[in-house]
């Protein structure tokens, strides 16, 4: 962490990342490498460029100048469980996750790491900037049976002062792309109802809002509302009669 770059992560960002909403969502665990493909800035997309045989993801719709910093989204590793375990327990503080009101440790963080390399199906994928993990995602099994495994669940995590600087969105950009090319026909989210950042994130992302789970999920003694989401990725063939 270089200190002197981003004593203040909230305001050293502002000028290179492009708003967005934070979200809790689950989707399968993915990545091999990630293809290239430029979309429109002026629709608050990503360009990413393919490193070759690596897993890091330059996200260049976010600078303009080679003196700027440049978002990567990786690979998760063991070194990255005390900012991963710290980013998903003020999700839980701010009332953001959908299934857990405890905060988790690290040791808790590391083991899901350790699972997630060993299963290139389900990886965890980090935000990076300069040092600074801005956000992860995971990309989980959605259903044990065969008939379902290509369907799988995302969660989203984004640190607080990195929030409505377009990190959900880039970091949801990723997953979907990573998930077509690991065979997923679709990848489904559950987000509290009162979570409308989340929900708006999924909206500009491509998902769809199919119902509404009443009193679902028991948060700090009360009940609340879940609203399924789900993405059907583009380049999965249609289900066969």
């Amino acid at each position: 962490m270089d200190p002197e770059f981003l004593p203040r992560p909230d305001l050293a960002i502002k000028n290179y990342l492009r708003p967005v909403h934070m979200i809790r969502l689950f989707l399968p665990r993915v990545l091999s490498i990630i293809t290239a493909s430029t979309r429109a800035s002026s629709m608050g997309l990503l360009s990413c460029s393919d490193q070759h045989a690596s897993t890091v993801i330059k996200c260049t719709a976010m600078s303009t100048a080679s003196a700027r910093p440049q978002l990567q989204i990786r690979e998760g590793q063991e070194d990255d469980a005390s900012p991963l375990c710290e980013i998903f327990n003020e999700a839980v503080q701010d009332h953001l996750e959908t299934f857990d009101s405890d905060p988790r440790t690290v040791d808790d963080q590391r083991l899901r790491i350790d699972a997630a390399e060993h299963d290139p199906k389900h990886p965890i994928l980090v935000a990076e900037l300069r040092n600074w993990i801005a956000g992860w995602v995971a990309l989980a099994p959605y259903d044990n049976r065969i008939a379902l495994d290509d369907i799988g669940e995302v969660y989203i995590y984004v640190r607080r002062a990195f929030r409505s600087y377009g990190v959900g969105r880039q970091l949801m950009r990723a997953t979907q792309e990573a998930a077509g090319k690991l065979g997923y026909r679709k990848v489904i989210g559950r987000v509290l109802v009162q979570n409308q950042d989340g929900l708006n994130l999924c909206r500009a992302t491509g998902w769809r809002e199919v119902g509404r789970h009443s009193a679902h999920t028991r948060l700090n003694g009360s009940l609340h509302d879940v609203m399924l989401v789900e993405y059907l990725i583009p380049s999965a063939s249609p289900p066969q009669p």
